[in-house]
């Protein structure tokens, strides 16, 4: 792929986070650092094919079996979107830090998550396993420092991103352009709460952050046949995904997941002008 990404601010508009793992003290001290994050650059012992493959064989060994997002995760450096103090464990399974109180997510975890989006597609559609990439258009909601969303890009045709906080939003699209090979790509700056509306409808909905309840106001933005999934609860959060029928458009059947912990979706933007 060539081209450029596209970056948009609309004028009216996990994190996914699992438990930490770094120590009580580190974390305090990089919140407290989060405006002054580093972001790891081009490194060419970081940026060998040989520690993502390790990961990939990880995710493998998980039981991640998408050869279409195994092979995303061979393709995006990790490490482009950590600070660069934290670079070193970029392809660990683990989540990090980023800033601001949010994290980079476990790459199991992304990948788990995109690997239920293209099999509940494939289903959808009367297929046995999982959907091609061409013609699938994506809404992940929570850029956070976009990773998932550079990965999103090899796994399927269109993908739009939105985050509510401003330095994110903008590190984010900073990190994404500077991989140099995505042209499917639009990070938008927007209260995720409500969608995207302006590029609706999509055959998916990503949720990056915990809702105390299913989003049934997002079902008019998918197609029917489309997929929503989300982190679902407070203390005790599940993945769930609600998939609209084909044949009834009123219909949405509904599948619980794996047991998680996400950071609470928070309503309204959060930007430099205020």
């Amino acid at each position: 792929m060539g081209g450029k990404v596209i970056f948009k601010r609309p004028k009216v508009e996990e994190a996914l986070r699992l438990k930490p793992k770094w120590p009580v003290k580190l974390k305090k001290e990089l919140q407290d650092k989060s405006s002054q994050f580093r972001y790891a650059d081009a490194n060419p012992g970081l940026a060998s094919t040989r520690l993502r493959k390790r990961m990939v064989g990880r995710l493998r060994e998980r039981g991640i079996s998408d050869e279409v997002v195994l092979n995303a995760f061979e393709k995006v450096e990790r490490h482009r979107f950590v600070d660069s103090a934290l670079a070193s464990r970029a392809y660990e399974d683990t989540a990090l830090p980023i800033g601001l109180g949010q994290t980079i997510s476990q790459p199991y975890v992304t990948a788990r998550v995109l690997s239920l989006v293209r099999s509940l597609l494939g289903l959808a559609l009367g297929k046995n396993q999982t959907i091609a990439r061409q013609n699938i258009k994506i809404l992940e909601i929570g850029t956070g420092c976009g990773y998932q969303a550079a990965i999103m890009s090899y796994c399927f045709e269109l993908v739009f991103t939105v985050e509510r906080i401003e330095s994110l939003y903008l590190e984010a699209r900073e990190r994404c352009a500077k991989l140099g090979n995505i042209s499917n790509l639009e990070c938008h700056f927007a209260d995720g709460s409500h969608g995207l509306p302006i590029k609706a409808p999509f055959d998916a909905i990503v949720f990056s952050a915990a809702l105390n309840k299913f989003p049934r106001k997002l079902l008019s933005q998918i197609r029917c046949g489309g997929v929503i999934i989300c982190p679902v609860g407070s203390l005790k959060q599940n993945l769930f995904a609600g998939v609209k029928s084909r044949d009834i458009k009123t219909k949405v059947n509904f599948f619980k997941f794996d047991c998680v912990k996400y950071v609470p979706v928070v309503v309204g933007l959060e930007s430099f002008s205020k």
